[in-house]
């Protein structure tokens, strides 16, 4: 390949990156909050241990 067509596929290449970023970004959402919202949280409450008395 010769120089020329090494940087036309290149160019062409980075155009097509450039193009798929900007076509494909998520658009905004109206009214949402800057910072991403907390998934619900895990309760790190220690667990019950019940104990059965044996008779």
């Amino acid at each position: 390949m010769t120089n020329d067509s090494k940087l036309g596929l290149l160019a062409g290449l980075a155009a097509v990156v450039v193009i798929a970023v900007v076509y494909f970004q998520k658009p905004p959402e109206v009214g949402a909050a800057a910072v991403p919202a907390k998934p619900a949280a895990v309760s790190l409450s220690p667990a019950v241990i019940v104990t059965i008395p044996s008779r």
